[in-house]
């Protein structure tokens, strides 16, 4: 054999052992995402719910989950949607992995697009993917609506902090198996739809539909008669993960409702906007727990009623 000849089978073994490497996240201090305006109007919701899209190894397990029912996925400006609409297209599965936000999973597929994700290195990954919407589940053995799962990421590569998603491979489901007995579809449904239903959520809507009731009865710095609109608004929404390092699978809900009152103001000299003023009165609800591998409960904190200080804004329009 040839100089050039073993050189070259030299390089091609030794790039055939870097891609099958498995990425792992440099280790990193906690970091926490920088405050927004809606965590000091929101408190609850920053403290329950993830703020962070952190660095993600080349192998992980977590939950896939495409769950819809009348409560939907922490995404959006803040994470609320209402609780009477269903979600308006159908529901694609999503990854929930430690402390970050949910990932965009994007499968193999022959007639899906190029895609490009950045992998752990910040070096772009080109794929022809797409995303799994749930009716598509069981061409790649997701017989349900959620599972723990373990699947490699970009190839082996890793996907890279503040990605909102990522090439999946190599999927195994692990849930309701002899290593991971619990059935995570049945724990989500069970605990997510005693708030999301019509029926089996009245309690908490009553409530804190009472409570902010109550704030508008006892708030003495301003005049309640004067305000002639009058809105409503209930919020809900829900987060699962996997924590690796526990082996646990947390679930949260989230709920809010918030009251509108609203007054004319004189009209401004030269003026042609009229002017509003809002007066607000909102609360909030969480609820978390955690299973362990066997499906058994082993944390849960029930987050009371919190009433929200009153909000008051002007509103213009023409």
């Amino acid at each position: 054999m040839s100089l050039r000849t073993l050189l070259l089978v030299m390089a091609l073994a030794g790039a055939a052992r870097a891609d099958d490497e498995v990425f792992r996240c440099p280790a990193e201090p906690e970091t926490t995402a920088t405050p927004t305006a809606d965590d000091a109007r929101w408190p609850l919701f920053a403290k329950v719910m993830p703020t962070l899209r952190g660095c993600i190894d080349g192998e992980v397990i977590g939950v896939l989950v495409a769950y819809s029912g009348r409560v939907q996925s922490a995404l959006g400006a803040d994470g609320i949607y209402e609780l009477v609409m269903d979600r308006a297209t159908e529901p694609v599965y999503k990854l929930g992995v430690g402390n970050n936000r949910l990932r965009q999973a994007q499968f193999p597929s022959p007639t899906g697009e190029d895609t490009i994700m950045l992998d752990g290195a910040g070096q772009n990954v080109i794929m022809k993917t797409s995303e799994v919407p749930l009716s598509r589940g069981k061409a790649y053995k997701l017989v349900a609506d959620a599972h723990l799962v373990k699947l490699r990421v970009n190839g082996g590569r890793g996907s890279g902090a503040k990605e909102f998603g990522f090439h999946a491979d190599n999927l195994e489901v692990l849930d309701r198996t002899k290593a991971y007995p619990l059935d995570v579809s049945r724990l989500l449904h069970a605990t997510l739809e005693r708030f999301a239903s019509e029926r089996r959520g009245s309690e908490w809507r009553e409530q804190i539909r009472k409570a902010t009731a109550a704030a508008v009865r006892t708030d003495l710095g301003a005049k309640i008669a004067d305000y002639k609109s009058r809105t409503e608004h209930l919020g809900g929404t829900y987060f699962t993960t996997w924590q690796p390092e526990s082996k646990t699978l947390r679930i949260v809900f989230y709920g809010r409702f918030t009251r509108e009152l609203r007054k004319p103001l004189p009209a401004q000299s030269g003026s042609k906007k009229r002017h509003t003023e809002l007066r607000t009165y909102a609360a909030e609800l969480a609820y978390e727990v955690d299973f362990d591998v066997t499906g058994k409960r082993v944390a849960e904190n029930r987050h009371p009623i919190s009433v929200l200080p009153v909000r008051t804004e002007t509103e213009s329009s023409y």
